[in-house]
């Protein structure tokens, strides 16, 4: 894997660190086998777009990550985060033929709607039954309700706010959860078993 820093990254990023962390943290078998062929560091319109800090393209083969880090701990957060979606293009049909984690993806998207609602958000049930990432529906919950007191309201249902965007989000953030040194493998078990177990298979 080949990595290519096109924008310098702040002083205070050690990149070796970083990279050594992120090899620590994944199983060999999943950074070998899910297509990631280069990490590209810099300044990317597509990033800028949409304000991102991290983006993994199958068709390129590649991450693409902002250079504009805070710390080592946050660009490990959006390294892992990409390499779960390419772990997830790779294995999409073990991961998701069985449909189990999509249900319990709309089983905690029901009860999030129950708890917005509760709080007075003028929202349709409709919104919250697809799976899919939508724009309307993310910056609903990015812009108008805020991820900060979205954290608070969905403590216990979803493993960060951006889990809640869509079932791909969803499997990438407990991805996270289960092999960042900072995560909490116990927790994910409790709180969203299907991915838990469904890492543990892909693991096996």
């Amino acid at each position: 894997m080949s990595i290519y820093v096109h924008e310098p990254l702040p002083s205070t990023i050690d990149l070796n660190a970083v990279l050594q962390t992120v090899e620590q943290a994944l199983p060999q078998s999943f950074i070998d086998d899910a297509g990631v062929e280069m990490i590209l560091i810099g300044q990317f319109e597509e990033l800028t777009q949409r304000q991102i800090q991290s983006l993994w393209k199958k068709e390129d083969g590649a991450i693409y990550v902002t250079n504009e880090q805070s710390s080592n701990e946050d660009m490990i957060d959006d390294l892992v985060h990409e390499f779960a979606h390419a772990v997830e293009d790779r294995y999409g049909f073990e991961i998701y033929s069985d449909d189990h984690i999509e249900q319990e993806f709309l089983q905690k998207r029901r009860h999030l709607y129950d708890i917005l609602k509760a709080h007075g958000y003028e929202v349709g049930l409709q919104a919250f039954l697809k799976t899919g990432y939508d724009i309307e529906f993310d910056n609903f919950l990015y812009k108008e309700i805020g991820y900060e007191k979205l954290s608070f309201l969905t403590m216990g249902l979803f493993s960060s706010p951006y889990a809640a965007t869509s079932v791909r989000e969803y499997f990438a953030s407990g991805f996270e959860e289960y092999f960042l040194p900072t995560g909490d493998r116990a927790n994910l078990s409790v709180m969203s078993p299907s991915v838990y177990q469904k890492i543990e298979l892909l693991m096996e």
